[in-house]
């Protein structure tokens, strides 16, 4: 039945409480989150797959650290960039970083404002119409981000919009309970904001030269911080540096 309104029936109200005690348990494993996600978010947001994410965001860079599929297939999964640019990652993630609301893409309505890399996963996955929303966990500097595809056409924008925002904080928790999806390596812990950021850029891939410019400093300085960088998290080279964001904690 679709409605506009912002709040929830008598059996809705059931459906939530029951998914705030589900996410309130520790979730063992991958398979469980993604049962909670099949038994408890689908009576409240009917969708046809999902995707949650756990990453970084440094500067004008996204790292996917952890990923996990719901009813997604496994070659799509596969082909989703854990590096990239947010230009690249589209305007769909961009606005919920500028806005941090919940955002509803048609793919057909919304064409025109999407990037070539959303445009691409559409087309691979048949997404239809999606919703996304995540959480920053300013003390960890990570992020959970969920994108929900395949949303029910008698759940219109605001109301998924609505339920996103009662939902995210609770599967947040679920999400980094996970025990597989820890939020951030040890060595990683003792970075600063900057040096974080120094460390996604150069795992998305951008040269020495690309990264003085878009910190307005020189090459020279780059390599030197780079090297601090290193020394820092007792590795020898570049590429064992990057290693870290994707190896899980120890």
């Amino acid at each position: 039945m679709e409605t506009d309104d912002c709040t929830l029936t008598d059996s809705e109200g059931d459906a939530f409480l029951e998914l705030v005690a589900a996410c309130s348990k520790q979730c063992a494993s991958v398979r469980e989150f993604q049962s909670l996600v099949c038994t408890f978010v689908n009576p409240l947001l009917p969708h046809r797959s999902s995707i949650a994410v756990l990453g970084s965001m440094s500067f004008d860079h996204l790292a996917i650290h952890h990923l996990i599929g719901v009813d997604c297939p496994e070659p799509f999964l596969s082909t989703i960039p854990r590096y990239s640019k947010l230009a690249d990652r589209g305007p769909v993630v961009a606005k919920w970083l500028a806005t941090r609301e919940p955002v509803v893409v048609d793919p057909v309505r919304d064409r025109r404002f999407l990037s070539a890399l959303e445009r691409r996963e559409i087309a691979a996955c048949g997404h239809g119409r999606w919703a996304a929303y995540g959480q920053i966990d300013l003390p960890s500097r990570m992020a959970s981000y969920f994108n929900f595809a395949g949303v029910h056409a008698l759940v219109n924008d605001r109301r998924a919009k609505f339920v996103l925002q009662l939902m995210t904080p609770h599967l947040h928790a679920a999400l980094v309970s996970v025990p597989a999806m820890g939020m951030l390596n040890p060595k990683l812990a003792r970075l600063t904001r900057l040096e974080l950021e120094l460390l996604v850029m150069l795992s998305a891939g951008r040269s020495v030269a690309e990264i003085a410019a878009a910190r307005a400093r020189s090459p020279s300085t780059i390599r030197n911080q780079t090297e601090a960088l290193c020394r820092k998290l007792r590795v020898s080279t570049r590429a064992e540096a990057v290693a870290l964001l994707a190896r899980e904690p120890s």
